[in-house]
């Protein structure tokens, strides 16, 4: 991920023929390029502005249902891995891709084993480990909880945690698009939540409806329709949760 100082998501309903039309080649009015050096008076150098026809329902992808609910939590969520330019994963909490060559895949494929990025903090200062990882998989299986899917999380038989940070997940049957789904990015995307907050402030629905962040943005506001994320750091790794 770029280094920005800051990056400002505006979420506003797109509606036809209610923006300015375009008067100049770059889209502006005439004189705004001269006025601001070369650009467009709207830019702000080191903000990145997206816009979605949905306002988030949470922050929360857990229980959210719009598909802008995962695209904010690429700046301040966590996943065991994200996508390149070039549709590889790359390790983000996780340290590295379990293949059967690195004995990260059991022979059987029924068991999978993660080893966790350390160092990792949340952004109240509290430290990541594998009880995160055990207490997300619980929160998306509970019925209590109206999550989009269960799909590969309710193949899971158990996870195992021999130390902080090495995580063992059983599998009842071989699943293929398993490390693509578990915590990754994928259609359903379900990033890691922070047990040590979530466990004590549960809503009705068995978990919190707004999210705590462990991504690379250290605060977020809101106001109408729009949410603000400013970066945490600008040594801060590309998604990772990492606090130095």
């Amino acid at each position: 991920m770029r280094r920005l100082a800051c990056f400002a998501l505006a979420l506003a309903v797109v509606l036809g023929g209610c923006t300015r039309i375009a008067s100049t080649a770059s889209g502006g009015a005439p004189g705004d390029e001269a006025a601001s050096g070369g650009r467009h008076s709207w830019t702000r150098p080191g903000v990145l502005r997206i816009a979605s026809i949905n306002d988030p329902d949470t922050l929360n992808p857990v229980l959210g249902t719009y598909q802008i609910d995962t695209d904010l939590s690429m700046f301040w969520a966590g996943y065991f891995f994200e996508w390149n330019d070039r549709n590889e994963f790359v390790p983000d909490l996780a340290t590295a891709v379990p293949t059967t060559d690195n004995g990260g895949i059991a022979k059987d494929g029924r068991t999978i084993t993660y080893h966790l990025r350390r160092g990792v903090q949340w952004q109240d200062g509290a430290p990541f480990d594998a009880s995160d990882v055990v207490f997300t998989w619980h929160t998306v299986m509970n019925p209590n909880n109206n999550v989009q899917t269960r799909d590969g999380y309710d193949d899971i038989t158990r996870i195992d945690t021999p130390d902080r940070y090495t995580v063992v997940v059983h599998l009842k049957k071989p699943y293929a698009p398993f490390i693509g789904t578990f915590f990754s990015m994928s259609p359903s995307s379900y990033p890691v939540l922070p047990r040590h907050l979530s466990r004590s402030t549960r809503t009705s629905t068995g978990c919190r409806s707004t999210a705590h962040r462990s991504g690379p943005d250290r605060s977020s506001s809101k106001s109408g329709t729009a949410v603000k994320c400013c970066a945490w750091s600008p040594t801060r790794t590309t998604g990772a949760a990492l606090r130095s």
